[in-house]
């Protein structure tokens, strides 16, 4: 995860991306009304400088949201997100949540392993949860090689109806307040994609099945048992295939200072060759690495530098099914990655995908 990040974040150049909406003239009344309500929950005062990243809220609880869908305020949810695209690719997911009392908007980023939240707007408090952050408490953003860096706090996050009071066993065992997320500059301020409050990973969604509907752009959050099983029945998504995950290990690099934590991953075949694919919905492209990319060059079809291009792959076989033309970019020189990894643009193309990281599977649904 963390060779992932220092990719990603290097890559990231500043930009901020301002979003607006077209309202008829009914809608523009509601929002006048609407605005008169506080965006934030009676906290302490934010300093002039602090504007959280807002999006729209989820949607409430109990109610029948489409065929098939009721939302149980403590068992069911669905989040609506935006999805911010490159090339015509999905490349980041932004939604709604609630993180002690702040409600503003997140990434889903299953490429890292804590909740990350923005030191720029949140610092630390004596009992080891977090405040608005003052200007005599701000931190000096910096690039920072390490995402351990920073400050271990204990969060309680809102997704739609439902509070994860969430557990982080790596986190949690070497903190005297059982923190769960950390809270530091590594993803302040803009990717170039728009701001955030921070990174919801799966340590997060764990308690819950995670729908990605990729063509009516929701998040459906299903709370589980603890051996994974679906605590309500949500009859509009029956699976019809689930995939192996594989929890994959720590890998350090000494050479960076960076210590790389890629967390789940699932098999396919590439052109003939059995290989693991790293997910990270946080990734920008997919990605070959440069020792996969000669074992499968009869099948790429190669645009630009075979170094640093990108290309279409011809026979991926995955959960039973063949895809053609699959866009990929080429890391073709040894940048210490060695790993092949999925983000949104290929996971988008399955239509309706799930997670239960309780049972360790990919779930596709009917």
């Amino acid at each position: 995860m963390g060779l992932l990040i220092l990719r990603r974040f290097c890559s990231r150049r500043p930009g901020l991306q301002r979003y607006g909406r077209i309202a008829s003239w009914t809608s523009l009344l509601m929002i006048a009304v609407v605005c008169s309500v506080p965006l934030l929950p009676p906290r302490e005062a934010p300093s002039p400088a602090v504007s959280l990243p807002v999006i729209q809220s989820a949607v409430g609880a109990d109610q029948q949201v489409g065929p098939g869908i009721l939302t149980l305020s403590n068992l069911v949810t669905v989040v609506p997100y935006e999805v911010q695209t490159e090339r015509g690719e999905p490349r980041r997911i932004y939604f709604p949540a609630e993180v002690d009392g702040w409600h503003a908007r997140f990434e889903l980023d299953l490429g890292v392993d804590h909740l990350y939240l923005d030191r720029t707007y949140l610092q630390p408090n004596p009992t080891g949860g977090i405040d608005t952050v003052t200007a005599a408490n701000k931190v000096p953003e910096k690039v920072q090689r390490n995402v351990y860096d920073g400050d271990t706090v204990h969060a309680t996050v809102r997704l739609g109806s439902l509070v994860a009071d969430f557990v982080d066993p790596l986190l949690g065992t070497r903190h005297s307040h059982h923190g769960n997320a950390v809270l530091n500059h590594v993803w302040s301020g803009s990717d170039g994609f728009g701001s955030r409050l921070g990174n919801i990973s799966f340590t997060v969604l764990e308690p819950y099945e995670t729908i990605l509907d990729f063509p009516h752009h929701h998040i459906i959050l299903i709370r589980l048992d603890p051996t994974g099983h679906r605590l309500a029945v949500v009859s509009a998504y029956t699976p019809y295939r689930v995939i192996p995950l594989f929890k994959v290990g720590r890998i350090d690099l000494p050479s960076t200072d960076t210590t790389a934590v890629f967390e789940w991953g699932v098999q396919a075949i590439l052109s003939g060759v059995l290989d693991t694919l790293l997910i990270d919905t946080g990734n920008e492209p997919d990605e070959l690495d440069y020792i996969t990319i000669p074992k499968i060059a009869a099948h790429l079809t190669i645009h630009g530098d075979s170094r640093q291009g990108h290309a279409a792959l011809d026979h991926l076989v995955f959960a039973g099914r063949t895809y053609n033309a699959v866009p990929f970019e080429l890391e073709g020189k040894d940048s210490g990655l060695m790993q092949d990894w999925i983000g949104l643009p290929f996971l988008s193309r399955l239509g309706v995908v799930g997670f239960n990281f309780r049972t360790r599977q990919l779930i596709l649904y009917r």
